[in-house]
């Protein structure tokens, strides 16, 4: 309980840091409107694909529609995975953050599935979502990275 606390802490200190590997926020959001419909690896309601390189780490970030909400209001899952060298990196302790377009925030302990980590959340607000995850390496480093998950206005 004691290092979860600690990544918790660590998370919210980072919260307001931007990923200097993020791409900008046109491009993330044209991104999104063409991957609407993209199905990967059995999941199905992908909205958001992103992969990135944090400290040569390859990490990939999904969000899709949740087919079965584990709580009432967390209709959407953050999903990450971690490789080293082309292979999933296992035995992380990962944290996930996520600061609403509101400027209210969030963190969860991200549970482990397979070779993704995964935490649920609302994302159902029109506007700027901040997803950023902290994850602890078996060497004891620790990184951060993040993408950007928009949601458009109903009209």
């Amino acid at each position: 309980m004691g290092k979860e606390l600690a990544i918790t802490f660590i998370m919210i200190l980072l919260g307001s840091v931007q990923s200097a590997l993020a791409d900008n926020h046109g491009a993330r959001a044209a991104e999104q409107k063409g991957m609407e419909h993209l199905h990967v690896e059995g999941m199905t309601g992908l909205l958001l694909k992103q992969e990135t390189v944090v400290d040569s780490y390859q990490l990939t970030f999904h969000v899709t529609k949740a087919n079965d909400p584990e709580v009432i209001g967390c209709e959407y899952r953050l999903m990450f995975k971690a490789e080293h060298n082309g292979r999933p990196v296992k035995d992380l302790i990962v944290n996930s953050r996520v600061v609403h377009p509101n400027s209210q925030s969030e963190s969860k302990m991200m549970m482990k599935s397979g070779e993704w980590y995964a935490a649920a959340y609302d994302l159902t607000h029109p506007g700027k979502h901040d997803l950023r995850v902290l994850f602890k390496s078996r060497e004891g480093a620790v990184h951060a990275a993040g993408v950007t998950y928009i949601v458009e206005k109903q009209e």
